[in-house]
């Protein structure tokens, strides 16, 4: 691809303006000319953070999480911070975008240099909260940030305040398109096609400057026997000509190469590996770096070329080719997909193309899969978001998954969700509805019985509620040796709450003591660390301010060691041992932990988990 010096300079007279845009229809070069105008920024000492956006991004915990790891890439001195946000962010708190975005500025205000975000086909974004985010970026940015965004429409966001302020740079279509300069320099000087200005001009002309029909031009016109018919041949305007022209690049190509194509369409992203599978041959690295150097469309996503995508476009035209050609192929290539994502643990992608070929039990049975592990690592939202994308009665007859559900709402207080998957849950269990004796919890729908109870026992606990927690979670207690430890940890952390509430402070260190072995054989850690902290406050209630430190200074290491130091559980940890040093007349270091632990002990109430 040309270089656009002639949007290049002007790019460089408004150096320093906090916003660009470049927006206007698939095929314009948008993406191109960011990263030219992004490497100009980096030759001159920028650091760039690029995101390319998808579906996915609508949810705003995604967007973040990939924000933050964009940044991550940049700022490799900044990854502990961007780990603990990305915890943060799985805890779902009301106030966590706003936290995470203000301390993202602080990192990047905090970076030695010019910075730049960049996100690519901002157009698919639709979520109010997410354009909110970005707003947020624009408003607090430090001096230091400038953010460079692609679009296939004008984007939703205060461009008239920042043009006002002469902070803001929009190009649109009419400028993107070559002139007939550049389209010359592109197809004469750049693909050597031997062109006199007449013809240069009908396909400037024909294509209406459109970049994406003049490289499908150039493809067509090499292979061609009759250039002159070729370029006569065609009409009309942006997607007819892209039609008519991608019809002569394809039918050129070997019937291998095209079988490549179409069986690698239906991924938004590919790697070697993956490509291979999905056609079926052992040489998809390869064949993708051909694809790159013959500019059949194929873009690296990273500077190590390990994966790639194909332009919207020319993935849009060989995925109807794909169904044209071999009708129902695309499903087989999707279940392939989905298994090559699972396989790398990539669930997302995963459950996407499974949904995409039609598999939805597929589909439920890898969000079923993964919901537990989600819960116990503490990634509530991300189980949550993979679960919205099923279809709303997915889940009914799913008893495993619909306890992750209720588990996972539970944990992140949001006690009417929780209760609807729980009474959900209760009717597709034999005997949940609570009338049963001992025996039934020998039968093989007993432990989940046992475990729906535990999550009772902290909706009700969650709302001031300890009457019957007790009783909801013996029967998890007396048969702890053969339920899973995460079940039997968090019911012996409502049953020293419950201690803890009616004073019975030695009871409560007991439990702690007696279920640490629970605690240690669960796969996340805030079971273990709330239960250091009901042993570090019952400790605190009998005067024995030694142990209380003992368990407390166990809970923050715990917390910041395995979920980060802005974690919830960090926090609670650190504001509890705070207030001990503050009982102990340590001012000092109290004051440190509680403006560390900032407002999330007082959002943590009575968590148990």
């Amino acid at each position: 691809m040309i270089e656009r010096r002639r949007l290049l300079d002007g790019l460089r007279g408004s150096a320093g303006r906090q916003l660009t845009v470049i927006h206007a229809p698939a095929g314009y070069g948008k993406t191109t000319l960011a990263v030219q105008w992004l490497e100009v920024l980096q030759n001159a000492g920028a650091s760039v953070a690029w995101l390319g956006l998808h579906r996915d991004d609508n949810a705003p915990h995604w967007f973040l999480t990939h924000l933050l790891e964009a940044v991550r890439r940049v700022l490799p001195g900044a990854a502990e911070a961007i780990d603990d946000l990305v915890e943060l962010i799985e805890q779902g708190s009301e106030d966590m975008q706003g936290y995470t975005l203000s301390v993202l500025l602080e990192l990047i205000g905090e970076h030695q240099g010019g910075f730049v975000l960049a996100f690519d086909d901002w157009h698919v974004v639709e979520d109010a909260a997410v354009r909110r985010a970005l707003v947020h970026l624009l408003d607090f940015a430090p001096p230091n940030l400038s953010i460079v965004l692609t679009s296939r429409r004008r984007p939703q966001l205060p461009l008239s305040r920042l043009r006002v302020r002469n902070q803001l740079v929009e190009i649109d279509a009419d400028v993107l398109r070559f002139d007939l300069d550049e389209a010359r320099e592109f197809l004469v000087e750049l693909n050597g096609l031997r062109l006199d200005g007449a013809d240069v001009a009908r396909l400037s002309e024909g294509t209406d400057g459109w970049v994406a029909a003049l490289q499908l031009v150039s493809l067509s016109l090499r292979d061609s026997d009759d250039p002159n018919a070729l370029i006569s041949g065609f009409s009309g305007r942006h997607h007819s000509v892209g039609e008519y022209l991608a019809e002569n690049v394809l039918d050129a190509l070997a019937p291998d190469v095209l079988d490549f194509l179409l069986a690698t369409s239906v991924c938004d992203r590919l790697c070697g590996d993956l490509a291979g599978v999905l056609a079926e041959r052992g040489d998809g690295q390869a064949m993708l770096e051909e694809l790159e150097s013959r500019d059949l469309f194929l873009r690296p996503l990273d500077g190590e070329r390990e994966w790639f995508r194909y332009h919207h476009l020319f993935a849009d035209y060989l995925r109807r080719r794909l169904e044209r050609d071999h009708p129902g192929r695309a499903a087989g290539l999707h279940a392939r997909a989905s298994v090559w994502f699972a396989e790398h643990d990539l669930v997302s992608e995963a459950v996407d193309h499974a949904l995409a070929g039609g598999d939805v039990e597929r589909a439920t049975d890898l969000v079923e899969q993964h919901a537990m592990p989600l819960v116990e690592h503490s990634r509530m939202v991300s189980l949550l978001g993979l679960l919205g994308r099923l279809p709303a009665t997915a889940a009914d007859d799913r008893p495993a998954l619909l306890m992750a559900v209720s588990w996972a709402n539970c944990l992140l207080q949001r006690p009417e969700a929780a209760q609807s998957s729980l009474d959900v849950l209760r009717s597709v269990l034999p005997g949940g509805d609570g009338h049963r004796d001992d025996e039934d919890c020998h039968d093989e729908h007993g432990e989940m019985r046992s475990e729906a109870d535990v999550v009772q026992a902290c909706i009700d606990i969650y709302g001031d509620r300890t009457d019957r927690a007790e009783g909801l979670v013996r029967m998890s207690l007396d048969r702890s040796q053969s339920y899973r430890p995460w079940v039997v940890a968090v019911a012996a952390n409502i049953q020293s709450f419950c201690d803890i509430h009616a004073m019975r402070f030695a009871a409560a260190r007991e439990r702690q003591q007696w279920a640490r072995r629970f605690h240690d054989r669960t796969t996340g850690p805030f079971a273990g660390v709330y239960g250091r902290c009901f042993a570090g406050m019952a400790a605190l209630s009998q005067l024995d301010t030694t142990g209380a430190e003992a368990h407390l200074q166990g809970a923050v290491v715990l917390a910041r060691e395995s979920a980060g130091r802005r974690s919830h559980a960090a926090q609670l940890a650190g504001a509890l041992l705070g207030e001990l040093h503050y009982v102990r007349g340590q001012l000092d270091e109290a004051e440190r932990l509680l403006a560390e632990s900032g407002e999330a002990a007082q959002r943590a109430g009575s968590s148990t988990s």
